[in-house]
């Protein structure tokens, strides 16, 4: 490449280099001086990557049983997931309920306290 280095090129350059690391678009203006994306956008058209230019930075995990959330993996129990969801879902609608309950006597407690 036989450009001189000016430091609008220096600038047009680290512009194109922050959006191939993923950069959001709008905030690359601001890193890199320019007042409006518009800009932006014409110093850096050799990228022309189209929806790819960008990516998310989930892209980049490594999503494995509890690496992120501290939970092991688990062997198969051998329950059809179906059937899994209904019970859990069943599970869930009876706790839901319970909750309810509890939820209506310590509204009733607070009120005969003068608290409701």
């Amino acid at each position: 490449m036989n450009k001189p280095a000016t430091p609008h090129a220096l600038r047009d350059s680290f512009a194109t280099h922050l959006l191939e690391d993923g950069y959001d678009i709008r905030t690359v203006p601001e890193r890199g001086g320019h007042s409006v994306v518009k800009t932006t956008i014409i110093d850096t058209q050799v990228l022309n990557r189209g929806g790819r230019g960008v990516l998310s930075p989930a892209h980049q995990l490594e999503v494995t049983p509890g690496r992120y959330v501290g939970a092991e993996a688990q062997e198969d129990d051998g329950e059809p997931f179906e059937e899994k969801m209904k019970r859990l879902v069943a599970q869930l609608r009876e706790q839901q309920a319970e909750a309810a309950k509890l939820d209506a006597a310590i509204v009733a407690n607070l009120k005969e306290l003068g608290y409701g």
